[in-house]
């Protein structure tokens, strides 16, 4: 009787081995990435005191992400064994038989899905240090009737105000992981070099109108013209999820082509001017003249946060506002009323993680000297900067106290004096380079390289890239600008998207 029932127990086996060993390690490496098909096994329990417990047996899967990242998946296999002929579902734990003339079989399991997460382990930590050493100069000396919003060490009777600025040397070490900013700039071409210098909008990537999705044409200008970012508007936004989606494929795109990622940037000022709010489900600021009516700058602070965080969240890192203007673009004509706003929204913006870019130097007036300039337009742009401001958008107004006739956006006057009247040591961007005032005088590649001589980091919105970045790169190769000059723009903008862990 037992010779027959070991006959009968050896024979389930053998079938159990047969009709389910489906799965080996072999077929396991064969399997799709994401989800890993795996068969439950099925267990036979003999209500027996001579089983033991014995620990599954756990089976390697990995799987490959985008980003050059490994994550591996445990997918752990049961046992399956034959006992009797009482056939149960299976326990939490697989008893198996202490009987040496059964041998243990690999049984593949009923169909589960386990899904691996889609976000990759952090890479090996390289760190990088970045050394900044900025130095302010002064004294100036200066002759007017009228004192600029400076310190004042001394004044004669003659009307000459003499103003001092201790020379300061400030050092700020910075670690990031990865490659440091320099490396990956030196592994760049130099066409990848000036594109990194460009934002446009998503029309301008397509060459379509209202671009709601990351279509086939900007996926092929994104590998061409590796740009620093994308400028949205009202005509991009539908909803949250397509939203989502359009930043997400644009920067799965340029992760193809390029270390750096893009920066999502928007005119989101209040008032008329709020596409985002207009479309999506967030604060709405008040236009800018009203909050200076009420001149509270502790609440515009916190609505500048309440909105800075709900941009952040919906994937935006640039916000081009406030406007630092004492005209009707602004917060007042009162220089004091709008530097205060300017830096109440400046913190806010800043504290709900959006980087403002401030507009438009060297403001909206003009002037007959460059001294009044300053004294008149110049402080809500200082108090903008020494509130953390990295970004500043220059104006397409032509003014008299430069003396160069050119708009401000081409004046390296205007640049210098931004660098060193406001000791700007950011990004300096254009003003958007397809406005009609820009287009009638210039073509694309004379206007990039025009700002690009004068001082610009960032070239906004040219009517034609293309045009646009072979200009500035003809205008290097004839050595009319120092690739050197490219290097040291470049890396201040791979620094800033480091800070803001955009590569």
């Amino acid at each position: 009787m037992n010779s027959f029932r070991r006959l009968v127990l050896t024979f389930m086996s053998c079938c159990v081995l047969l009709g389910g060993c489906g799965r080996t390690e072999q077929s396991d490496n064969s399997m799709p990435d994401g989800i890993v098909n795996v068969q439950p096994s099925e267990t036979y329990d003999l209500n027996e005191d001579n089983f033991e417990e014995e620990e599954d047996e756990p089976v390697q899967t990995t799987t490959s992400f985008v980003y050059e990242y490994e994550e591996t998946t445990t997918v752990t296999r049961a046992r399956g064994y034959v006992a009797d002929g009482n056939r149960r579902r299976p326990e939490t734990t697989t008893q198996v038989r202490d009987d040496n003339s059964i041998t243990p079989r690999t049984t593949a399991s009923k169909p589960r899905k386990i899904v691996t997460r889609a976000t990759a382990p952090k890479p090996k930590v390289v760190t990088s240090i970045v050394t900044v050493t900025k130095i302010v100069t002064a004294p100036a000396t200066s002759e007017a009737n009228v004192t600029a919003d400076t310190d004042v060490s001394s004044q004669t009777g003659t009307g000459k105000v003499t103003t001092t600025k201790s020379k300061t040397t400030t050092t700020v070490t910075t670690t990031f992981k990865g490659k440091s900013p320099k490396k990956i700039v030196s592994e760049m071409t130099l066409k990848q070099k000036v594109c990194q210098m460009f934002i446009v909008t998503p029309e301008q990537l397509s060459g379509g109108s209202k671009v709601t999705e990351a279509n086939t044409s900007i996926k092929k200008k994104l590998a061409s013209y590796p740009v620093a970012g994308v400028l949205l508007s009202e005509d991009n936004l539908k909803s949250e999820t397509q939203l989502s989606a359009l930043m997400k494929n644009m920067q799965y795109y340029i992760g193809k082509n390029s270390d750096a990622e893009l920066f999502f940037a928007v005119c989101e000022q209040g008032g008329d001017n709020s596409p985002v709010a207009e479309k999506l489900d967030i604060k709405k600021l008040s236009a800018q003249k009203d909050y200076g009516l009420e001149n509270k700058p502790d609440e515009l602070e916190k609505a500048g946060k309440e909105v800075g965080k709900e941009l952040a969240k919906l994937g935006f890192h640039i916000n081009f506002a406030p406007s630092a203007a004492t005209d009707k673009n602004g917060y007042s004509s009162d220089a004091e009323i709008a530097a205060e706003l300017v830096k109440a929204m400046v913190k806010g913006l800043d504290s709900g993680g959006i980087a403002p870019a401030v507009s438009a130097f060297p403001g909206s007036e003009d002037f007959d000297t460059r001294f009044k300039l300053k004294a008149f337009n110049y402080l809500p742009f200082r108090k903008a900067v020494e509130n953390g401001a990295q970004f500043i958008q220059m104006s397409d107004k032509t003014f008299k106290a430069f003396d160069d006739e050119l708009p401000a956006v081409f004046s390296s006057t205007a640049y210098k004096s931004l660098r060193v009247d406001l000791d700007f040591d950011g990004i300096a961007v254009t003003c958007r380079l397809d406005k009609s005032s820009i287009t009638k005088k210039y073509d694309s590649g004379e206007a990039a390289v025009l700002a690009v001589k004068a001082g610009a980091d960032i070239l906004l919105a040219p009517k034609d890239l293309d045009e646009a970045v072979d200009a500035i790169c003809k205008a290097v190769e004839d050595g009319e600008i120092k690739e050197s000059k490219i290097d040291e723009i470049v890396e201040k903008i791979i620094i800033r998207k480091k800070i803001m862990e955009l590569c």
